[in-house]
């Protein structure tokens, strides 16, 4: 995924949560401090960029998963503006397909025990 792509998905996710559009990566990420569920998927949309942090970003992602609870493997197709609104025992499957503008609440599994067909 390119660099101007996962902006725009990291915008989606934060305008589901503040309501302000073209606002700055380091604002983005400031402004929502003590929200963990965008905190993950900062890093995980991230963590799927082609980018020089590749590398941080995908270790960051893996310890914001593990403080908060929350699994989402990297492969896992998720759509605009994803909301995850508590941290929590959250385990969404790699087969899972997220469409746009979804919330995800706490205690929640999402996906099959089996792998799609390739």
């Amino acid at each position: 995924m390119k660099y101007k792509e996962c902006l725009d998905y990291i915008r989606s996710d934060y305008y589901r949560i503040i309501g302000k559009r073209d606002v700055g990566v380091f604002r983005m990420w400031t402004s929502t401090f003590l929200d963990r569920g965008f905190h993950f998927l900062f890093w995980l949309r991230l963590s799927n960029c082609n980018n020089l942090l590749l590398g941080v970003s995908r270790f960051i992602y893996q310890v914001i998963g593990c403080m908060s609870h929350i699994s989402v493997h990297r492969e896992t197709k998720i759509g605009y503006g994803l909301r995850i609104v508590h941290n929590g025992p959250i385990v969404i499957n790699v087969s899972t397909i997220i469409g746009d503008n979804v919330d995800i609440y706490q205690n929640t599994t999402i996906g099959s025990m089996f792998l799609k067909a390739a």
